[in-house]
């Protein structure tokens, strides 16, 4: 938790923040030590009286600070890329007006050494430049577990515009997509390149960012809208072997794209089937589109790595659990379900000893179904009220207290962040509700400055916002 702060820039009414393009620097105070209590911290000779007025507390969260966002550009697509040896976990996204940008803190020391010096920095990615009419549909980076040993990051995005009708060739589709495989390089200060952000005084500290396209292809498909891509790689396979995209496409199919990620730049993409090149899939059938789609790798009470594989299709979502053991090759069908209404997000995690299913629907309440590989009939249970702020847009999974027990975290359309607490014992509970000015895009929990205690991060149409627990 931040202890302290001195600001440089003149506050603003969705908390202390500045224009992405603004060059000057916003400092937080962290202690060296990150065990001081909240009590000595409160004494901390860098904390002006201004800061205290300058937060609101929203329901146990401080808002720390805002990353503001010009009209018009706010993210459609968002991921977070690792922390480095100077900054927290790093913020990458795709914006409404055709770029990428990069938020992150930056971590140093202050003058006097005893405290962490964590500077906000807002970047426009100006190395990757979308042509004129091309979108950003999906973004998604390459988990670091799937990743060759020492191996850059390595981010997926596809890229779709629709062609006006009189430009229409005969017999084709409106419509075009097409698949980039990009490498990021956040700079670290030590590894500055010195020109390769939007401008010199940007750059100065020399870790800006640099998106590079390594391979692309045209997708001979156009994919399903409201999904998101997903990596995979065979269970046990070697470390350098090769990592697949999967794309849920509107034609009903699952189409895989095979990436050498130690010869990307010379890789060239082919689609291809994914039911019937991926094993762990070959038993699970689709017939309509398929609306979400994960998978957890455990292992079983024997040691033996088995695969947790769950998808959802059809439009009243039928969802498909099932287990692939990696020796033996056996695949179990363990159970299905309905939902009433499409699956828009799934997630398997991990509470405790057993895995659990988050289930978001687009016109229902969310669900999590406990204990889901063991039991012949899981339990459902029903988050309350998280229908009642419209549509679920994103979600996550995380230890918001420290508590040990898992909390769900919803972000809503009806401009709410919805956190739930999760009992093994009795129902979840609302924990708390966080207001803003506008409909949440993106929600995680996580290290962003860089300290123990990791922070609320709330992506909205006009501004990257970040909590603090009080």
């Amino acid at each position: 938790m931040p202890v302290g702060v001195r600001r440089t820039i003149s506050e603003v009414d969705e908390g202390v923040g500045g224009d992405v393009n603004d060059e000057r620097d916003v400092h937080f105070f962290l202690p060296n030590s990150r065990r001081q209590s909240e009590e000595e911290s409160a004494a901390s000779p860098h904390r002006p009286r201004a800061f205290a007025m300058s937060q609101e507390n929203l329901a146990g969260f401080m808002l720390v600070h805002t990353f503001q966002l010009p009209s018009q550009t706010g993210p459609s697509q968002v991921i977070l890329l690792p922390a480095t040896k100077t900054t927290g976990v790093r913020i990458l996204a795709a914006c409404r007006d055709d770029s990428f940008r990069y938020f992150y803190f930056h971590l140093g020391e202050s003058d006097s050494g005893d405290e962490i010096c964590v500077t906000p920095k807002a970047r426009m990615i100006s190395s990757l430049l979308i042509e004129k009419d091309w979108k950003v549909g999906a973004l998604s980076l390459v988990p670091r577990q799937l990743e060759v040993p020492n191996a850059p990051d390595v981010v997926a995005y596809i890229l779709y515009r629709t062609i006006p009708k009189e430009q229409v060739v005969e017999n084709e589709s409106s419509q075009t997509s097409w698949l980039s495989v990009a490498v990021f390089n956040g700079l670290d200060d030590s590894e500055s390149d010195g020109g390769r952000s939007e401008s010199t005084e940007n750059s100065a500290d020399g870790d800006a960012g640099h998106l590079a396209t390594a391979c692309g292809g045209k997708m001979p498909f156009l994919p399903h809208g409201c999904n998101q891509l997903i990596w995979w790689k065979p269970l046990g396979a070697k470390p350098d072997a090769n990592v697949s995209v999967l794309i849920p496409g509107q034609d009903e199919g699952l189409y895989s794209v095979a990436i050498s990620l130690e010869q990307i730049a010379s890789h060239t993409l082919t689609f291809a089937d994914a039911f019937t090149v991926i094993p762990e899939l070959k038993n699970l059938s689709a017939s309509t589109c398929i609306n979400a789609l994960d998978y957890l790798d455990i292992l079983s009470a024997d040691g033996s790595p088995q695969r947790i594989v769950v998808l959802s299709h059809k439009a009243r979502s039928e969802i498909v659990v099932g287990q692939l053991n990696c020796i033996t090759q056996a695949w179990t069908l363990l159970w299905t379900c309905q939902h009433d209404s499409m699956t828009s997000r799934m997630r398997l995690f991990r509470s405790g000893d057993v895995v659990d299913l988050l289930v978001v629907g687009l016109c229902e309440p969310v669900v999590v179904f406990r204990n889901i590989v063991t039991s012949k009939r899981p339990k459902a249970t029903v988050l309350p009220d998280s229908n009642r702020f419209d549509m679920v847009t994103c979600c996550d999974v995380a230890d918001v207290d420290g508590d040990g027990q898992l909390e769900v975290i919803l972000g809503t359309y009806g401009r709410t962040v919805l956190v739930y607490k999760l009992y093994d014992d009795k129902d979840p509970t609302l924990l708390h509700r966080v207001e803003t000015a506008f409909p949440v895009h993106f929600v995680a929990f996580a290290p962003l400055t860089g300290a123990d205690t990791s922070e609320l991060l709330v992506i909205t149409q006009k501004g990257v916002h970040v909590y603090s627990l009080l």
